[in-house]
């Protein structure tokens, strides 16, 4: 299930192949920081999930496993496209991101709290 349209895959996959190619590649363990976080938490929602899942996707953003260039051109191109709309591109460029790994099997048996979630929101992929 992916929660980003095929045009935003499309421009996420011609900005950002090493990036995606090293978070497929960090899904699992990504995965399972997520759901242990989330695990730990008392009241059990979609947006405590979520929450977790930006923290931890930003924070992966930072490391080297990103690609500073391909996150560099994925940020100018929400940059040119959000001008004068409001829209934050840093949010949309962890979002695009948050989306993308949310979508990977690990998370099925937490689908109905994602889905619930994503569908209620702005999807900033179809934006892209």
């Amino acid at each position: 299930m992916s929660y980003l349209s095929d045009g935003a895959m499309d421009k996420l996959y011609a900005l950002c192949p090493k990036t995606l190619k090293n978070l497929d590649e960090d899904a699992a363990s990504l995965a399972d920081e997520i759901i242990s976080k989330y695990n730990k938490e008392e009241v059990k929602s979609a947006e405590r999930l979520i929450f977790h899942a930006i923290t931890t996707v930003s924070k992966y953003l930072l490391t080297e496993r990103a690609e500073d260039n391909e996150l560099d051109a994925l940020l100018i191109y929400f940059e040119n496209l959000f001008i004068d709309t409001g829209e934050n591109p840093i949010e949309a460029l962890i979002g695009v991101f948050t989306y993308y790994l949310l979508s990977k099997p690990h998370f099925d048996s937490y689908r109905h709290l994602i889905s619930s979630y994503v569908f209620d929101e702005i999807d900033l992929g179809e934006a892209a």
